[in-house]
C-alpha cells in the first residue's frame, strides 16, 4: 500500500465532517475496503459530535435555568424588600394576577382575580376617578396609568394606595391587551396631608379670627399671606393685598421703614421685635411688631413672616397710668404737708397748753390754742373724709339714698356751712333762684349738700376779691334735672388746667396746693356724686376771668310737687336748735366698752359732765360680764356705748350674744371704718344706733338722749 501525505485542519464541526466526506470521496475512489473503514470512522465521528453537542446544550441548559432561576430569586427578594405590591391584568380575559404583597397590605385570604371583583374592593367615591384612567389606557389615550384611591381592607378600614401601570401589550387596533402595575400604600403620607390639611385650617381659623395682623412675604417684599385684621388696618380685601408690597399699601416713609427691618431680619437670620407708628386706614396707630426668618426645607431664607399688635390704646393707657402715678406720687408729697402743717399746730398748742399755768400767758391765749387744734383736727378730718370718699366710690361701695327734701332749703344749708368762709374774706356770698323751681326733689341731700360746700368752698377758696354766687335753676326735660351753677369772681383757669380738672390726685396746677392747700379730690368727688345721683358737672373759665361750676341732679318724680313762682312761696328754714342743747342732763347708767384709753377718758367725761353715770370696760368680754353683774345687783344699765373693734370680744360678737341671753339695752355702735356697709353691719346684729369715729360731744350725747328716749322692754 503505497504512502500518502495527509494533511489536517481543525474546523468547526460541521465544517469538518464536510471535508472529511470530500477527502473520502477523492482517496477511496475505486477501493471498496477502504471506503467500508472510511465509513465506520466517520460514523463514529458523527456520534461523538453530536452526542458532545447534546452534551453542551444540557449544560447550557442547565446554566441558563440556574441563571433565571437566580434572577428569580434576585427578583424576589426585591420585591419582598419593597413596600409595592405588582400586579398583571389580562384585559381580555379580565385575568388579574396580584403579589401576595397585597395579602399582607389588606388583610385578606386571596386577591380577586377579576377586575370587576377588584373594582369592589375600591371605594366608592374612588372608584369612578380609577375607572376612568383604566378606560383611557384601554382606548389609547394613554400608556400610563397613576391614580390614588382607597381600597378596603379586610376588617373595614381603607387603605390608600398609590397605583402605577403601563400597557403593555395592544392589538393591532390599539386596544389594550395587558396592563401591568403596582400599589403602594401610601396611608401614613395621606395622614400626614390630613394632619397637615387640618392643621392648616385651624392655623387658618385662627389668624383670620385674631385681631392681630398676620402676613408672609416673598423675598421681594410681595405679600404672599393677609388675614383680615391687616385688611382691615390698610383698608382693603385680602386679596387686595395679596402680591402687592408695602410701597402700594403704606405711607412712602412707613413702606421704607417696614422694608427695612424685612432686609435686617433676612440679612441677620434672627427675629426682630420693635414697635413703628404707623398710617393706617383709621389714621395714625402705634404697633408693636414682631418678624422673623421664613426658610425653605433646606434652610434657605425666602421671604418674612410677621405679626402686628395694635398698643395704641394699651401706650395711651400706660402713658394715662404713669401720669396718674406722678400724680399720685405729687398727691402723697402734697398730703404729708397737708397732714404734716395741722399735725404741727395741733402738736404745739398742746405742747403749750401742757405747759404750767405761770408760763401761759393768758385765758384767751389757752382757748386760742384750743381753737387752732380744734382748727386743725377738723382740716385732718376732712382730709381723711375725702380720702374715704374717694375710695368707697372707685371700690363700688358708695350709695346714695333718694328722699324727698325741699330745694330751698338744701342749698340755703350748704350756704349756711361756708358763709363764715367768705365773710372772713370779704367776699359776698348770693343765692340766686331761677324760678319756677320745685318745692322739693327727690334725691341724696347729704351727697347733693356734700357736692355744693366744695363747689362753694373751692370757689371761695381762689377768689380773692368779690363774691361767689350760686344760682339754682329747673330743667323741664324728658329727665327732669335741678342745675346749680357756683360762679366766682377768682382767678379763673386754662384750658389745660380745666382738662386735669376732675382726675383724682390732680389739681389744676401742682403749685395750687401749696398756694391754697387741699387734696386734689373734691371735684373728683363731686363729679362721681353728681353721676350717681342722675347728672354731671360741667366748668367754664379762663384766667382771670372767674370760674362758673355748673352741678345738675335729677329731681325725681315730680307728679303733684307744687312749684315756687317766687321767692316768699318757699317755707322758712326752721330755727337752728338752741345753743345750749347739749347741756341738757343725762339721767342714765351707761356702760362704755372702749379699748383706746384716751377714748375711755374722753368719751366717759362727756357722759359725766352731762349727768349720767357710766362704768367703763376694755372689751367684748368685760362689757358681758358688767352687764350680767347689773342685773344681779338690780342696778342694770340704760344704756350701752359699744366699740366695735376691741380685743378678745369685739362689739359686734358681745351684741350678737347680748341678744342671744335675752338682754334687751339699747346699744350705741361706734367704729373707725367709716366704710360703706358698717352701719348696716352695725344694725345687723342689734345695734340701735350708730355712730363713726372721730365723734364731737354734741352728736354723741344727741345719740345718747335718742336711744334712751325709745320706748324699751328690758329683761335681764
Amino acid at each position: 500500500m503505497p504512502f500518502r501525505l495527509w494533511n489536517t485542519r481543525y474546523s468547526e464541526q460541521g465544517a469538518l465532517l464536510a471535508a472529511l466526506l470530500l477527502g473520502l470521496a477523492a482517496t477511496t475512489l475505486g477501493n471498496p475496503s477502504v471506503i467500508g473503514l472510511s465509513m465506520t470512522v466517520l460514523l463514529a465521528l458523527l456520534i461523538w459530535s453530536l452526542v458532545r453537542t447534546r452534551t453542551k446544550a444540557i449544560a447550557l441548559a442547565e446554566s441558563m435555568t440556574e441563571s433565571l432561576r437566580a434572577s428569580e430569586h434576585r427578583l424576589a427578594l426585591v420585591l419582598e424588600a419593597t413596600a409595592d405590591a405588582p400586579w398583571d391584568w389580562d384585559l381580555d380575559t379580565d385575568q388579574i394576577v396580584a403579589s401576595p404583597r397585597f395579602l399582607e397590605l389588606l388583610g385578606h385570604e386571596r386577591m380577586p382575580s377579576h377586575g370587576k371583583d377588584w373594582m369592589e374592593l375600591v371605594h366608592p367615591e374612588d372608584r369612578a376617578t380609577f375607572r376612568l384612567g383604566v378606560e383611557q389606557c384601554l382606548v389609547g389615550v394613554n400608556d400610563l396609568l397613576r391614580a390614588e384611591y382607597r381600597m378596603r381592607r379586610r376588617d373595614g378600614e381603607w387603605v390608600w394606595m398609590l397605583c402605577r401601570a403601563r400597557m403593555v401589550d395592544r392589538w393591532p387596533d390599539g386596544r389594550g391587551r395587558r396592563l401591568v402595575g403596582a400599589n403602594t400604600d401610601i396611608t401614613p403620607s395621606k395622614l400626614s396631608d390630613t394632619e397637615r390639611d387640618r392643621a392648616y385650617g385651624l392655623l387658618r381659623a385662627v389668624t383670620d379670627e385674631s385681631d392681630d395682623a398676620v402676613f408672609v412675604k416673598d423675598p421681594e417684599g410681595r405679600y404672599l399671606m393677609a388675614n383680615p385684621a391687616l385688611a382691615q388696618i390698610v383698608g382693603r380685601s385680602v386679596d387686595q393685598i395679596l402680591g402687592q408690597s408695602d410701597e402700594a399699601l403704606f405711607r412712602p416713609e412707613d413702606a421704607v421703614a417696614m422694608r427695612e427691618t424685612d432686609r435686617q431680619v433676612m440679612e441677620s437670620g434672627e427675629p426682630a421685635r420693635f414697635e413703628q407708628v404707623v398710617t393706617t386706614a383709621h389714621g395714625e396707630r402705634c404697633f408693636l411688631t414682631t418678624k422673623t426668618v421664613r426658610r425653605d426645607a433646606a434652610g434657605v431664607a425666602i421671604g418674612v413672616v410677621g405679626l402686628s399688635r395694635d398698643v395704641t390704646d394699651y401706650r395711651s393707657a400706660l402713658a394715662e397710668a404713669e401720669a396718674a402715678n406722678a400724680s399720685k406720687s405729687e398727691f402723697l408729697a402734697n398730703m404729708s404737708h397737708e397732714i404734716r402743717t395741722p399735725m404741727t399746730a395741733i402738736l404745739g398748742f398742746a405742747d403749750l397748753l401742757a405747759e404750767d399755768d405761770a408760763e401761759v400767758p393768758s385765758r384767751g391765749r389757752r382757748l386760742e390754742a384750743i381753737d387752732t387744734i380744734r382748727r386743725n383736727g377738723e382740716h385732718l378730718l376732712g382730709i381723711i373724709n375725702d380720702i374715704l370718699d374717694l375710695s368707697k366710690i372707685e371700690a363700688g361701695k358708695m350709695t346714695v339714698e333718694r328722699l324727698r327734701c325741699a330745694t330751698l332749703q338744701l342749698v340755703e344749708e350748704a350756704v349756711r356751712l361756708v358763709r363764715v368762709r367768705a365773710e372772713g374774706k370779704g367776699l359776698w356770698l348770693r343765692i340766686d333762684p331761677v324760678f319756677p323751681l320745685p318745692e322739693t326733689i327727690e334725691t341724696d341731700s347729704v351727697r347733693v349738700r356734700q357736692v355744693l360746700v366744695n363747689l362753694l368752698s373751692n370757689a371761695i377758696k381762689f377768689t380773692e376779691r368779690g363774691g361767689v354766687r350760686i344760682r339754682v335753676s329747673f330743667e323741664d326735660t324728658r329727665r327732669p334735672l335741678l342745675r346749680f351753677e357756683v360762679v366766682d369772681t377768682g382767678i379763673g383757669m386754662s384750658d389745660d388746667e380745666m382738662l386735669r380738672l376732675f382726675r383724682p390726685f390732680t389739681q389744676a396746677d401742682a403749685s395750687t396746693t401749696r398756694c391754697f392747700g387741699g387734696t386734689g379730690l373734691g371735684l373728683t368727688i363731686s363729679a362721681r356724686l353728681v353721676q350717681m345721683l342722675g347728672g354731671g358737672i360741667e366748668v367754664a373759665s379762663a384766667p382771670g376771668m372767674g370760674s362758673t361750676f355748673s352741678a345738675t341732679v335729677a329731681t325725681g318724680p315730680l307728679l303733684g310737687v307744687r312749684m315756687l313762682d317766687a321767692e316768699g312761696d318757699a317755707p322758712a328754714l326752721p330755727a337752728l336748735p338752741p345753743a345750749n342743747t347739749d347741756r341738757e342732763r343725762l339721767d342714765a347708767r351707761i356702760l362704755l366698752a372702749e379699748d383706746g384709753p384716751d377714748n375711755q377718758r374722753l368719751i366717759s367725761f362727756h357722759l359725766r359732765r352731762a349727768g349720767a353715770e357710766v362704768e367703763v370696760v376694755a372689751n367684748g368680754r368685760l362689757a358681758l360680764a358688767a352687764i350680767r353683774a347689773g342685773a344681779q345687783s338690780q342696778r342694770p344699765f340704760d344704756l350701752v356705748v359699744m366699740d366695735m373693734q376691741m380685743p378678745e370680744l369685739d362689739g359686734y360678737e358681745a351684741t350678737r350674744r347680748l341678744h342671744a341671753e335675752g338682754v334687751r339695752i339699747p346699744v350705741l355702735a361706734l367704729t373707725a371704718h367709716a366704710m360703706s356697709g358698717d352701719r348696716e353691719r352695725c344694725l345687723a346684729v342689734g345695734c340701735d344706733g350708730y355712730l363713726a369715729k372721730p365723734v364731737d360731744r354734741a352728736t354723741l350725747l344727741a345719740a345718747c338722749r335718742e336711744l334712751l328716749g325709745r320706748p324699751r322692754a328690758r329683761a335681764a
